[in-house]
Formats: C-alpha cells, sequence, structure tokens
C-alpha cells in the first residue's frame, strides 16, 4: 500500500540536506485504495514538517480520457500537497517522460510550483506581470529593461546554497530551501532608482531602504498605462503619471496644456474631458465605436449621428460606419453591434475577427448570438442561450 511507501519516504527525506529542495512524485494506473485512510493523513503530515512537495500522476491507457481516470486522478488528491488538484495530472505513459523532464520549468505542470519556493500559494508564470513592479515583488521574477518583460531570475537555477549565495550579481539570497532573487536589493539611492520597478524610500522612522515601486511610475509600457484607469501615459517624458483632477489647473494656459483637460469659460474652471476626448491616441480612440480620431487635429471625437442631416453626411467614409441613414424617419441614426464594423469593406473583417463578440458570416460582420456570446467562462457557466438551454465552457469558447 502507498502508506507504507510514503512513510519510508519520509525517513529518506529526514537525512537529507536541509538546504536541498524535496519532492515526492507518485505514479500510479488505478485507484490507491489507502489514499485516505487515517494512517495517511499522519504520513502527509511528517513529509509537510520536512517540506516535502509531494505531486501524483495517474497513468491511463487510452489518449482520451475516461469518467474512471479522472476518478482516479481525483483520488490522488488526498496524498498530494497543496494546491491538490493542481498537484495531480491524468496523462499517458508515453507523457510521462516529458513530465519528469520538465519538472524544472516553471511553465510545466509541476515546475510551475517548484520553482515558487515550494510555498501553497504562487502568483503564476513571471511571464504573466506585464509590469515592472509586480514582476520585481516577485522573487522568482526579474524584469528585463531591454525585453521589457519578466522572466525567470538565474538564481532559480540554483540548488546549493553555496551556488546560491555566491551568485552575486543576480542578487541570489537561500531561504533555507530554495534559491531566490532577493527583491529590490539595490544600494546606495541612485542605483536603486536606476532600476525598472524599484524605488529608494524614507520611512517614518527614518530608515532608508530600497523598495519595489507602487502606484502608475511603475508602469513602463504605454498599453498597461492607459489600460489603468487611475494612470495616464506622459507622451513627452515615456513616463505613467498618476491621473488627478483637472480642477488643479486655475489658468487656461495650465489646463489647455494639459490633453485631457478642458477649460469651461462659462465658469472659469478646468474640467475633465468626457466622451471620446478621454482617448489620448488613435490605438485607443479607433476601438470604440462611439469614437473617430480626428487625424488632422490628432485629437478624437465623437461620432454623434444626430448632428448628420443627409445621408451623404451620415454615412460617409469618415464616420467610419458607426452612422446609418434612417429612410423612414429621415434621421442618421447610431449603427450598434458588430454591423458598424461593415462600413469599411477593407478593415472589415480583421476588425470583426478582433472582436470576441462577433463572428464574420457571409463577408458581414455579425453579433454572436446564443451561449458563443459569453467570452468568460465563469459568465458562460451560469448562462443559458434563448431557448432556455444551459451553456458550457468547453475549455475555449461557451456553446450549447
Amino acid at each position: 500500500y502507498l502508506t507504507q511507501a510514503m512513510e519510508r519516504a519520509a525517513k529518506m527525506f529526514e537525512s537529507s540536506p536541509s538546504e536541498r529542495k524535496k519532492v515526492l512524485l507518485v505514479v500510479a494506473d488505478g485507484v490507491i485504495p489507502d489514499a485516505e485512510a487515517t494512517s495517511m493523513v499522519t504520513v502527509s503530515g511528517l513529509l509537510q514538517q520536512q517540506r516535502v512537495q509531494v505531486f501524483a500522476a495517474h497513468i491511463r491507457k487510452y489518449s482520451t480520457s475516461s469518467p474512471g481516470d479522472e476518478a482516479a486522478r481525483a483520488k490522488m488528491e488526498a496524498v498530494t500537497t497543496t494546491p491538490s488538484k493542481s498537484h495531480t495530472v491524468n496523462v499517458e505513459m508515453s507523457e510521462l517522460e516529458t513530465l519528469l523532464k520538465n519538472l524544472c520549468n516553471e511553465n510545466s505542470a509541476f515546475g510551475y510550483f517548484l520553482s515558487r519556493h515550494g510555498e501553497s500559494v504562487h502568483k503564476g508564470s513571471c511571464s504573466e506581470w506585464n509590469v515592472a513592479n509586480g514582476c520585481e515583488s516577485d522573487s522568482s521574477c526579474v524584469w528585463s529593461i531591454v525585453k521589457k518583460s519578466c522572466t525567470g531570475t538565474p538564481c532559480l537555477q540554483h540548488c546549493a546554497k553555496a551556488a546560491c549565495e555566491g551568485d552575486v550579481s543576480n542578487m541570489c539570497g537561500w531561504d533555507g530551501a530554495s534559491c531566490s532573487r532577493k527583491v529590490c536589493a539595490y544600494s546606495p539611492k541612485h542605483t536603486c532608482n536606476a532600476a525598472q520597478g524599484c524605488r529608494w524610500t524614507t520611512s517614518v522612522t527614518g530608515v532608508e531602504k530600497c523598495k519595489p515601486e507602487v502606484g502608475c511610475p511603475a508602469n513602463y509600457v504605454e498599453d498597461t498605462c492607459v489600460a489603468d484607469a487611475n494612470c495616464k501615459w506622459d507622451p513627452s517624458t515615456k513616463q505613467c503619471k498618476e491621473r488627478h483632477g483637472c480642477v488643479v489647473y486655475t489658468s487656461l494656459p495650465k489646463c489647455n496644456a494639459d490633453r485631457e483637460c478642458a477649460w469651461n469659460t462659462a465658469t472659469s474652471q478646468c474640467e475633465d474631458k468626457t466622451g471620446c476626448a478621454v482617448h489620448m491616441a488613435d490605438k485607443t480612440c479607433t476601438p470604440d465605436r462611439k469614437c473617430l480620431w480626428n487625424t488632422a487635429s490628432k485629437v478624437c471625437v465623437d461620432k454623434n449621428c444626430a448632428y448628420y442631416t443627409n445621408a451623404t453626411l451620415c454615412e460617409a467614409p469618415a464616420v467610419g460606419g458607426a452612422c446609418d441613414w434612417n429612410s423612414t424617419e429621415g434621421k442618421c441614426v447610431e449603427v450598434k453591434g458588430c454591423a458598424s464594423y461593415n462600413a469599411d469593406k477593407a478593415t472589415a473583417q480583421a476588425k470583426c475577427d478582433n472582436d470576441a463578440l462577433c463572428n464574420w458570416k457571409e463577408n458581414t460582420c455579425v453579433d454572436k448570438s446564443g451561449c458563443a456570446k459569453y467570452i468568460a467562462k465563469v459568465t458562460c457557466d451560469r448562462e443559458k442561450d434563448e431557448s432556455g438551454v444551459q451553456c458550457a465552457w468547453n475549455g475555449t469558447v461557451c456553446e450549447q
């Protein structure tokens, strides 16, 4: 039975050097009979005390997983460390070799957890960090100034304390079980401030220290900056700054100097721009169906269909297909949904394919219907289509 095997493993780990990473992989091709036994709970506790991470792999016979295979894998969760579900896999025998070879690869099923010091709570792969401060706050990652991306720190490659602490250039440090990067361990002040994602700070007690940068200045890429409602991108300095209210400007020149503000002559106050005017660039203006980028003035303007008094003006190419002339009512009305992409035939399909709520069908962009209109798993699993049939997420899209 597995309990006896794990007891022997626990004794083996007792004599293992404390600085080594300890991993136990359980492999079985069927249901483990004593997986939920009381004695197994005791053994699992001993392994956890020794900081042993326990993973399990169920080997199935066929390429397609059966309900029995999934039940056997689920049973294995009782013997693995947390998060138990993510510490078990259901694979074919031919996939086992790849699983073992990639055990230390942070992008693999189990390596994802092993590269994170063996803790039970993980932030995910380094590539998921798209801003420097988040990357720098993760001791398993390091921010590349050249590539403007987050990658795994070279410190993770060191398995021994001596090699880890000897890697000064990568600021590696030993935590008792594994090697990781010392977060923002820069000194003096100018070296700290020059490192993206870090800032030299002084505490209320006067203690000076280098710490991960927070807030808008930590967004070093324009796309992530403008995506944050509390931030704005300054094209002149190429920096991300905190968004403040335009009311702080008390004169017209200062107000107009800020592209996000407009001077109200009636109240003699500086106000925040609203509507399409909030878009500072073509790449954020154009995707907004209600807006139009004016290439001459370099500003984003509202596509107010009511302004156009005849069919020619209403359906002009410059309007970008946002409006349509209603001959019955004799007025220009807004084209809603995916149909707004159809005016420009040259770009219609590309824009349609890029919109998760649209489908390109018979050379026309149409709104998705039924379950397909739900683009997130959490929404899909709780909604029904127009006929009352429950929707289900298939791993990629929502379907009936």
